[in-house]
């Protein structure tokens, strides 16, 4: 049985002396069960912490880990199934790739390579975070998932796509950050994302506030970032300012205000309503050119889901490029821990 070392509480009783002859016993009589993975496995219970050790790749299908989860530096875990009830880490340049699993707890990242969640259930928060010389940016992609917590991030590509966060969002100085046909039942914060962001077809119930972001905004409508067809909504106000770029603002209801300052150029857009007012460079709004819709753009479907319907907006390419990223790695840690063979 290769790769599998659980360290626990030492007894005297037979039983534990049975134990000690499947599985390596470390001496501390309060120390957690820990399970080394690489290599893959399925169908089993891990009863204490699950680690997949610095440089190592491990596949579960079906696995139910009841302590905690750690991927090291330069680790990967793909996981299809299974519940995960404790708190799940993520070090740097590691991988978390997880499609149709449910987790108890938290989920960080500490300068990883990214998390993939496809179909996933989470009940705690995501917090995604790089470190000073980190070689990764870091993404954060929540496909087809459910968020209970709150989402902060502060990493290079944060993608939310038809997916429902019950907490708030925060984005502070990463790449971009996305959101398609999802549902956002608090704040959403987009703050120095280098490349902008967009929401399509989305609802977002609490506070919508960008600030200091470049290369554009694209909320609604079509425009350089996107193409989307679906109209938003926002249940208190939106303010856009200081954006760095053109920032598109069409077909949205906004139950507040609309307004912003300090964007440069001026946003535009068309076929706003907002409740509660118009203010700053949103009164009088002028129309965005038609010509400025993105040539780039194509229609994705999650490698991992078809749960995309065909009239889903179109996404650029930046997008293509971060998920077959994705995709790639997910491919390379699959077939690292099929080499490695049985786990446990």
């Amino acid at each position: 049985m290769r790769n599998r070392h659980i360290t626990g509480a030492v007894g005297a009783s037979a039983a534990l002396a049975a134990a000690a002859a499947t599985f390596l016993m470390a001496p501390p009589a309060h120390a957690a069960l820990v399970t080394y993975c690489s290599g893959t496995a399925e169908n089993v219970t891990v009863p204490g912490d699950l680690v997949v050790r610095s440089g190592q790749s491990c596949t579960l299908t079906d696995v139910n880990v009841k302590g905690t989860v750690r991927v090291a530096k330069d680790a990967n875990l793909v996981a299809q199934g299974g519940e995960f009830t404790g708190r799940v880490t993520v070090q740097a340049s590691g991988y978390l790739d997880l499609t149709g699993a449910s987790l108890g707890e938290n989920v960080v990242s500490a300068a990883g390579y990214g998390v993939y969640l496809d179909s996933t259930k989470v009940a705690g928060n995501y917090t995604g975070r790089t470190v000073d010389g980190a070689a990764d940016p870091g993404f954060f992609f929540l496909v087809g998932s459910q968020q209970s917590g709150n989402v902060t991030v502060s990493t290079g590509e944060t993608l939310i796509e038809n997916s429902t966060v019950g907490g708030n969002v925060a984005s502070t100085d990463g790449a971009y950050t996305d959101v398609y046909n999802s549902v956002l039942s608090k704040n959403l914060t987009v703050t120095g994302n280098t490349d902008g962001g967009v929401v399509c077809a989305s609802e977002v119930y609490g506070d919508a506030r960008y600030d200091g972001n470049g290369k554009g905004l694209q909320i609604g409508g079509s425009g350089d970032l996107a193409t989307c067809d679906g109209a938003n909504f926002f249940g208190k106000n939106l303010t856009v300012s200081n954006t760095d770029g053109q920032a598109v603002v069409s077909d949205n209801i906004i139950a507040g205000k609309l307004s912003g300052t300090g964007n440069d150029p001026a946003p535009v857009g068309e076929g706003n309503r907002a409740r509660g007012g118009v203010e700053g460079q949103f009164v009088d709004l002028a129309a965005p050119d038609a010509s400025r819709a993105p040539s780039t753009s194509r229609m994705l479907r999650s490698e991992t889901s078809d749960s995309v319907a065909q009239t889903a907006p179109a996404q650029t390419e930046r997008l293509t490029e971060a998920k077959s990223s994705a995709k790639d790695r997910r491919a390379e840690a699959t077939a690292e821990a099929k080499a490695a063979g049985k786990a446990f």
